[in-house]
């Protein structure tokens, strides 16, 4: 740790000040560029709340230009990454919308030294999953290479870093999906293929099962969050469930039909 210790009558050199100047800079680009998630998070709901930056800052012991600050970064950030998300995805709405929901059902995103990876964690024993996966992701990153391994033979990894993840899903964060809110950004809602959706969604968390020689559907997450966007999906696409303990049901065989229509199987 460096400190001011001039003696009287004593001067600092060029040498000195320049580094006295330094550790000032330093300490300034660290104390406005470093924010944790928690604390941002608290900012953004009291912000929502309407209280004034002042009131904010004095609730979390930040002084309020800290508060202007990232609240002003945050929109300018929003503003820009909305129109390179736009421009990046021309074309690829199909396979973003079957990523995102395999990403919110099987899927993690985290940062690494230089940039972003994104896991989606399959089961081994259902290759047109993976491959389909796979496929998916090489339109949406096609500059990226995607890559997979397998874990104790029953669960396979495709795996693609990108410096685009935390902008492309901004569901990701530190904590399980079932412990923290996740919603659809108004700029994903208007652009999801609710069919694509609706697939990576079940290619992730659903099953599709013979009892007593009728088959049904179900999805199932501890999300009551993605829980709610499955349904609201299904809404869309005009498709009867029920619902049990974290589990959304099709019993009905005429609303089985439709989303075989729709999805077909994992296997077929």
């Amino acid at each position: 740790m460096l400190f001011l210790d001039w003696s009287v009558g004593s001067s600092p050199t060029r040498a000195t000040k320049r580094v006295y100047k330094l550790v000032y800079t330093l300490f300034i680009y660290t104390y406005k560029n470093i924010m944790t998630n928690e604390i941002f998070l608290q900012i953004k709901k009291l912000h929502k709340e309407g209280l004034s930056n002042r009131k904010i800052g004095r609730l979390l012991n930040l002084h309020y230009s800290t508060i202007s600050y990232w609240l002003k970064k945050e929109e300018t950030n929003i503003k820009d990454d909305k129109i390179n998300i736009n421009k990046y995805l021309n074309g690829k709405e199909k396979s973003y919308s079957y990523i995102l929901g395999m990403y919110l059902g099987d899927g993690y995103i985290n940062k690494t030294d230089r940039t972003y990876k994104l896991r989606i964690f399959l089961d081994t024993k259902y290759p047109k999953v993976i491959k389909d996966c796979i496929y998916e992701l090489s339109i949406l990153f096609p500059r990226n290479k995607v890559n997979y391994t397998i874990r104790r033979k029953t669960t396979t990894v495709v795996y693609v870093h990108s410096n685009h993840l935390p902008f492309l899903f901004p569901q990701h964060g530190k904590r399980k999906k079932h412990e923290r809110n996740i919603e659809l950004s108004d700029w994903q809602k208007d652009i999801i293929i609710n069919e694509s959706f609706l697939k990576g969604l079940y290619n992730s968390d659903g099953s599709y099962y013979k009892s007593n020689g009728y088959y049904f559907y179900n999805f199932r997450n501890y999300s009551l969050d993605i829980l709610n966007i499955y349904k609201n999906t299904c809404d869309k696409l005009n498709i009867l469930y029920t619902e049990t303990e974290n589990t959304i049901n099709h019993y009905k065989q005429s609303e089985v039909k439709k989303l075989y229509d729709i999805i077909g199987t994992k296997k077929i």
